[in-house]
């Protein structure tokens, strides 16, 4: 039996040399790649759970030895970041080959903002951090996704929170502007060095800092953000200081 302590850092799934590796749609073969990826993680979601079913068996027994639950803790916080980088490879995959089927409805951003504020009140204010309710307007109704939409800004908010030490802020606003809805999320956290911004949306890219302040992370969070919202017929953009925060802004049309 190895003994406890050998293991330290987590480890990541996915290595940082990979970030980026992802074929264009455009490329040769694109949609073969893509078909083959699409299957390999389905197929594979599958062993996972039962993997994780196991190790979490072994964890909930009184009277495993320490050194076992240990071990089985460790393995569990792996499989767990393999399940969470299936999802969202499938998510990136399924976008990428049109293969997601989601309606589109109508839409008020403000009242979607304001109830994924609420269910990340209470996750800020045990981290410390202050979620911030900036003028969101009365917005005008949009058609989109809106699991989708949904998706995209409530990763953004959990990167905000995430990123962001305690006793900080993290400041939501939303308003609009020439025929679209811009929606603002400003944290002031640990900021992204400008030699990583030009990365900042390359498939399982995670930065430096980010990997020291949260292990857990697929680098699949942003590539589905900025695919969801150009699905949308939008854009975003970012702004960024290194230990003073990070602002994203999401630019989606409506129309009047």
């Amino acid at each position: 039996m190895r003994k406890p302590g050998i293991l330290h850092k987590k480890s990541r799934v996915v290595p940082p040399h990979v970030a980026g590796t992802l074929p264009a749609l455009d490329e040769a073969g694109a949609n073969d790649k893509m078909n083959f990826f699409l299957t390999a993680s389905h197929q594979l979601k599958s062993p996972v759970a039962i993997i994780q079913w196991c190790l979490q068996s072994i964890i909930e027994e009184k009277d495993a030895p320490k050194e076992l639950l240990y071990l089985a803790r460790k393995a569990l916080d792996q499989a767990d970041d393999m399940s969470h980088l299936l999802a969202d490879m499938l998510q990136v995959f399924r976008m990428m080959t049109g293969k997601q089927a989601v309606p589109v409805v109508p839409l008020k951003l403000n009242v979607l903002i304001g109830s994924i504020l609420d269910q990340y009140d209470l996750v800020a204010h045990n981290k410390g951090v202050h979620i911030v309710r900036g003028v969101i307007e009365n917005l005008p109704e949009m058609m989109g996704k809106e699991t989708l939409i949904r998706q995209a800004l409530m990763n953004l908010v959990d990167n905000a929170v995430k990123y962001t030490p305690s006793g900080k802020h993290v400041t939501v606003s939303a308003k609009t502007e020439h025929s679209h809805i811009v929606v603002s999320v400003a944290d002031e956290g640990i900021g992204i060095p400008s030699a990583e911004q030009p990365r900042l949306f390359s498939e399982f890219f995670r930065g430096e800092e980010a990997r020291e302040v949260a292990h857990e992370g697929t680098g699949l969070g942003l590539v589905l953000v900025k695919r969801i919202v150009e699905d949308a017929g939008g854009e975003i953009h970012f702004s960024s200081q290194i230990h003073h925060g990070t602002t994203f802004v999401v630019r989606l049309p409506y129309r009047s």
